[in-house]
């Protein structure tokens, strides 16, 4: 009898709890929340609210599309990425998504399978040997080094390598004049456009410190089918109304003193909207540039000084397609090393450093994709189409020794540090920031007022341990929402009890009264 009595007593009590989560929603879904930015973080965000009643929420999108730094363009049976391709890590909701959709391919590694293209030099396996013994174990070396005690975070791993470098050309005896000493400074450049494609910043920037803090080190890439990030994207759009979707909505002044709420004006809407809540997801490359004059009153000093400190850098995708493809059928990657002296043209083109690493797909063999570090991106934005298509032209042609290779047919790109959108690719620990003493945590701090939080900040350069990536983002975006969530529930659980609630407490306590006088009798 007792445990009988004691479920229908946990009934009562699980009954009275879900009127309370109904009441909690219906009570709160008229709260308006916006969301700037209608990338990953944003979507995220709007969707993990959505789940949990919060209705009244739009989406301010500068541009006229979603997906923000995931920008997936039609070409023939599927998408190319120009901006994110890769998942970052296996054990996150990303990947979980990406896997239950059955999108998941291969893992990634730039340097598997790769070929290397010379022009008229061959080279010496020794010497590849020799060269990447030294290098490989540098960035393990300098994680440790970033973790240690005594670490000055402040020191860089270009300055790092520099030193190592010098005293591995010293043990070499290495002539950098000769031939031997021109194709160890070539890898030496490929080496560093590897670090920087990975960090997307000039590494004499490049604080160590982010070997030490950044979770994806050492974790695999992955890569997904010919739909990618464009399946992710129609997944996280299925919850949203069209009503809840702003396009070219650019947010130019955002005020956010007053008790009544967040006032947002735009640059070409004549109106603006008032919300509860405002979760700001702009990327930090746009934040530089016009934080200081969107925010009223201004950010507070140590969150603008994370704005102003934290490092932005970019990389490069173009896109080739050709009728053929003039490269091997099983090559997944190949690098373009130019060596000096070793091609017809001397000296070697500048735009010659701008490409090194160049992408094969499985899903469409006419396709190439051409990775831009260092100068590369910035250079190459001011070249037309047909400028980007002779330099490669001429690049292939040198290093693959064959004048036969024909010009490509189109070309897909897109310029992120150009787009004042965006304002560079995605974030990495600089030294100014090191020296400030701000990280990343200051940026996703949100900003209270009397006790509300009125503005929240998502987006991959608010993860603190898992920027640059999308995965970072997907994290960032839940994690404002969960703010939001659990700042309403405990509003309710600290307001006065409600005459339902009242009414089903009252009922348990009847019954455990008299299940209890029952048993006394008994």
């Amino acid at each position: 009898m007792r445990w009988w009595s004691a479920g229908i007593a946990a009934v009562l009590l699980a009954f009275a709890n879900c009127d309370r989560d109904e009441k909690l929603v219906r009570q709160h879904e008229n709260v308006r929340i916006g969301i700037i930015g209608g990338g990953i973080a944003g979507l995220v965000a709007a969707n993990r609210l959505i789940e949990h009643g919060f209705t009244n929420i739009t989406i301010l999108e500068a541009s006229n599309r979603l997906g923000g730094r995931i920008y997936p363009v039609p070409f023939e049976s599927g998408y190319l990425q120009l901006g994110a391709e890769f998942i970052n890590g296996k054990r996150n909701s990303l990947h979980d998504l990406a896997h239950k959709m059955d999108l998941l391919q291969d893992t990634f590694e730039l340097f598997d399978n790769i070929r290397y293209k010379t022009g008229k030099c061959q080279i010496l396996d020794s010497v590849f040997d020799s060269y990447f013994s030294f290098a490989w174990p540098l960035q393990e070396k300098y994680r440790v080094e970033a973790n240690g005690y005594f670490s000055n975070a402040s020191r860089t791993v270009g300055e790092l390598y520099e030193h190592d470098f010098q005293l591995y050309l010293e043990g070499l005896y290495a002539d950098p004049r000769d031939r031997r000493g021109q194709i160890i400074e070539a890898l030496s450049r490929l080496y560093r456009a590897k670090f920087e494609c990975e960090w997307s910043a000039n590494w004499t920037d490049l604080s160590i410190k982010n070997l030490a803090k950044w979770t994806g080190l050492g974790k695999k890439v992955y890569t997904m089918d010919r739909y990618g990030y464009k399946s992710i994207l129609d997944h996280l759009k299925e919850p949203l109304s069209a009503s809840s979707i702003n396009l070219n909505h650019r947010a130019t002044f955002i005020d956010y003193g007053s008790n009544a709420g967040v006032k947002v004006s735009f640059l070409t809407v004549d109106h603006y909207h008032f919300y509860d809540h405002l979760i700001v997801t702009m990327p930090l490359g746009h934040l530089k540039k016009f934080a200081y004059h969107n925010f009223r009153p201004p950010l507070p000093v140590r969150k603008q000084a994370a704005i102003d400190k934290l490092g932005v850098g970019s990389i490069g995708k173009v896109f080739f397609v050709y009728k053929q493809p003039f490269w091997e059928n099983s090559t997944s990657t190949f690098v373009t090393l130019s060596v000096e002296n070793c091609s017809s043209t001397t000296p070697m083109p500048e735009s010659d450093r701008y490409f090194q690493f160049f992408q094969t797909y499985r899903w469409n063999k006419k396709v190439l994709l051409g990775w831009l570090t260092g100068d590369g991106p910035a250079r190459t934005s001011t070249m037309s189409d047909e400028d980007l298509k002779t330099a490669v032209t001429a690049l292939f042609r040198r290093q693959f020794n064959n004048d036969s290779i024909p010009m490509p047919t189109q070309i897909y790109r897109a310029n992120w540090a150009a787009d004042v959108l965006y304002g560079g690719s995605y974030s990495y620990i600089s030294v100014a920031s090191v020296e400030a003493n701000v990280t990343f945590k200051d940026l996703a701090r949100p900003i209270f007022i009397r006790g509300v939080p009125r503005l929240l900040f998502a987006g991959e350069a608010t993860h603190d341990t898992f920027y640059q990536t999308t995965v970072g983002a997907w994290l960032s975006g839940r994690r404002e929402a969960t703010r939001l969530l659990k700042y309403y529930r405990k509003q309710s659980h600290n307001g006065a009890p409600r005459v339902h609630q009242m009414i089903w407490v009252f009922l348990i306590v009847i019954y455990s009264a008299i299940v209890n006088t029952n048993f006394a009798v008994q």
